[in-house]
């Protein structure tokens, strides 16, 4: 089954039920190869990642949030971080981010998890409430809004079926699958089934994640610019487009 909602305007509350007790899942990890330790590099005094987790907790679908990380010694301070903060993390395999994943599943019983990524500060909350609100609707494998990319980069979500995701672990012998942690559903769509949301414009070229060390003085300039209090997406794109005149 594959399913396209188009159009995020038509409102999260038309797709929401009760309140949801999902699980959401923020790999992070210090050894990027662009801006090494920007997980925890400071944005108007809060690490990046912790406003990924302040903004994805303002959502109002989500119970429970855990940090994923590895198990090597570079990613230590993301586990003091969680530590000094309160914040859960669970640390396993640097390469094989999926399993990391998986383990967690298996000790947490959810019955499915939302998929972020630790370097999206901006993340709209909103749209994480859309993507809850589907899944919620559908029961489906996989609910996501990068198979079709019409969000900015750092507004990606993924919403996973915790069993089927433990099965497909399972079959992940490609390396590349194993780091990517959802490649393989997009490689073998016809073997799930997938519900898709867009945002109803072009937006996929704008860079709203934090990825380079000018993607984090733009994040810096955001934030100052917002009064440390971002808004949805679509402002903050204007926002961004202002900042770069």
């Amino acid at each position: 089954m594959r399913i396209t909602v188009g159009n995020d305007k038509a409102a999260c509350a038309k797709r929401l039920g009760k309140k949801a007790s999902m699980l959401v899942i923020i790999q992070a990890r210090m050894n990027s190869n662009r801006l090494p330790g920007k997980v925890l590099r400071e944005l108007h005094g809060k690490p990046l990642l912790g406003w990924t987790i302040k903004r994805v907790r303002s959502a109002s679908q989500i119970k429970r949030i855990i940090v994923a990380t590895s198990d090597q010694q570079s990613d230590d301070p993301i586990e003091d971080y969680c530590r000094t903060t309160g914040e859960v993390c669970y640390r396993g395999s640097l390469n094989n981010v999926a399993n990391r994943f998986a383990e967690i599943l298996k000790i947490e019983k959810a019955e499915a998890f939302v998929r972020i990524s630790g370097d999206s500060p901006l993340i709209d909350p909103q749209i994480v409430d859309l993507a809850v609100g589907l899944y919620q609707q559908t029961h489906c494998d996989l609910v996501t809004n990068i198979m079709l990319r019409t969000f900015p980069k750092g507004q990606s979500v993924e919403v996973l079926n915790s069993k089927t995701f433990i099965n497909v672990n399972y079959s992940m012998t490609d390396v590349l699958d194993q780091e990517h942690v959802t490649a393989y559903y997009y490689k073998n769509l016809e073997n799930f089934r997938v519900v898709s949301f867009t945002s109803g414009e072009d937006a996929a070229s704008i860079q709203l994640s934090v990825d380079t060390a000018e993607d984090l003085q733009m994040a810096l300039r955001i934030f100052k610019a917002s009064r440390r209090h971002p808004q949805r997406w679509r402002e903050l794109v204007k926002l961004r487009n202002q900042l770069s005149e």
